[in-house]
């Protein structure tokens, strides 16, 4: 079975693999640079035979996300800080039944600094919290994965500081935390919410 698109990006997200695309530095008071809507995305149908590994279990699904974000300079050389919170809807549904199971996530992130180095790497701190929850048809929860997280992903400059779009990440980011209630983060605990749900 393949994952959902949201599963995976949360468990991602959660180990500290999702990055942010904007440099930022400093401590300093902040000024308002952009902010605005992320345009919505959509994905789906896909359709997994054999769902969970259960024979038979046909699953079709469809998701969508929404979101906004901020873009603040900060400190003295004014790189940019991002900010951005979105939702993401993703609905199961047993294509045989019509039974579903909604996943409907919140997620708040935001880039808190930046530590640069000697070599020309710098080091960016993100934290950020979640919170997804699955339902079945009657509206009842069944799981849900909820938290916070930080995570600090390094990057070489490739010796143009003032420009990050060449900028090169250096291996995984380091995980500083994860806490809160994981229920479907791994395929184990996914099945297990969403399958009852579906049969």
């Amino acid at each position: 079975m393949t994952r959902s698109r949201i599963m995976t990006v949360a468990a991602a997200l959660a180990v500290g693999l999702t990055l942010p695309a904007v440099s930022l530095a400093g401590t300093a008071s902040a000024a308002l640079i952009d902010k605005g809507p992320i345009i919505g995305d959509s994905w789906g149908p896909e359709v997994f035979e054999d769902f969970c590994g259960v024979a038979g279990l046909t699953v079709s699904l469809v998701g969508s996300g929404e979101g906004k974000f901020w873009v603040k300079s900060t400190g003295t050389d004014g790189y940019p800080l991002w900010t951005s919170h979105g939702t993401d809807t993703e609905v199961l549904t047993n294509v045989t039944t019509g039974q579903q199971a909604t996943y409907v996530n919140e997620r708040r992130s935001h880039q808190t600094k930046v530590t640069y180095h000697d070599d020309g790497t710098y080091t960016l701190h993100v934290s950020g919290t979640q919170h997804g929850v699955w339902y079945d048809d009657t509206g009842a929860r069944i799981a849900m994965d909820a938290g916070l997280y930080a995570y600090e992903p390094s990057f070489d400059d490739m010796g143009t500081a003032t420009d990050y779009s060449d900028d090169v990440k250096l291996g995984p980011a380091v995980v500083v935390h994860v806490t809160g209630h994981r229920d479907t983060l791994t395929e184990q605990g996914y099945c297990a919410a969403t399958v009852p749900a579906l049969q």
